[in-house]
């Protein structure tokens, strides 16, 4: 998910991917479409969308001032 969003809103359409074995040794080298990451796991990028733009609303609105929340992804 990283990945798709970060290549998503800098409008990057494929990505290098290193494949690495067990011990972190790079076996194999290959390209990752932006538009299928969402396809390989259980999410949507709409809903990944939704998601960040609630935040930044949250965030413009001063609701964080208030409140102390922890982030993570």
């Amino acid at each position: 998910m990283k990945w798709w969003l970060q290549s998503f809103l800098l409008g990057i359409r494929d990505i290098i991917v290193g494949y690495r074995d067990d011990d972190g040794i790079v076996k194999k080298v290959g390209f990752v479409h932006t538009d299928e990451l969402p396809k390989t796991g259980e999410w949507s990028g709409n809903v990944c969308m939704n998601l960040l733009s609630n935040v930044l609303t949250a965030v413009s609105d001063g609701f964080f001032i208030t409140f102390v929340h922890f982030l993570s992804y």
